[in-house]
């Protein structure tokens, strides 16, 4: 054997032993795949030392808890902001909201590791494409409550009771899905890019719905 087939297998041993550079949005805090930024994907990371299959739903599982925790912050914030009588009114009305995210399918692996005997996973929910497919399974809801806020307008500005109490029922009988759907919106899209109130919050305050009468 010659000293540069030496020096040769010296070399390739050193390599096939050498760590291979671990990616840190793995396991550091903060960090982020230089692919999925945080401003436009909630992303969550899974850790197994069972399989990669366990890896990759602990990585959906956490992108998940991250939306139920946004939800929490905005259910807070729709209680908060949700008035009785009106923008001008200081009082909140502490409505019942439960809202969920019920689209977990959009939801992708888009990254996977193993180093020893460690599965590592990472999962992605891009903010832009989910909100499309939940504005458009909100929409048929949404332009239904749109209609009912128009008429009981038109209602409310010709005096006619009648009128605008069937609208206002129409309108507050949809209302709690208008709102979840925007709820789970704003957490999925986050605050810097979706607007602090609602459209149907606003339309609500438009009317200026009698709290004693129906319950707004």
């Amino acid at each position: 054997m010659t000293l540069r087939a030496v020096v040769l297998g010296c070399v390739l041993a050193a390599c096939a032993s050498a760590p291979l550079s671990f990616p840190a949005y793995y396991t550091a805090v903060n960090s982020e795949h230089p692919q999925y930024p945080q401003a436009r994907f909630i992303a969550g990371t899974g850790i197994s030392s069972v399989s990669a299959e366990d890896a990759g739903a602990r990585a959906k599982e956490n992108v998940l808890l991250q939306i139920s925790t946004r939800l929490e912050s905005e259910i807070s914030s729709f209680q908060l902001y949700t008035t009785t009588g009106g923008a001008a009114e200081t009082a909140t009305s502490r409505v019942s909201i439960r809202s969920s995210f019920e689209r977990p399918d959009l939801i992708r692996l888009v990254d996977r590791a193993t180093q020893g005997g460690t599965f590592f996973a990472y999962a992605v929910l891009d903010r832009a494409a989910a909100d499309r497919e939940l504005a458009a399974a909100m929409s048929a809801d949404l332009t239904t409550f749109r209609a009912a806020a128009e008429s009981a307008g038109k209602a409310r500005a010709g005096q006619d009771n009648g009128a605008f109490e069937t609208a206002a029922t129409g309108a507050i009988r949809i209302r709690p899905r208008i709102d979840s759907a925007f709820i789970v919106r704003r957490a999925v899209r986050g605050r810097s890019s979706a607007p602090r109130q609602s459209r149907s919050w606003i339309s609500r305050r438009e009317l200026r719905f009698p709290a004693c009468r129906c319950g707004w």
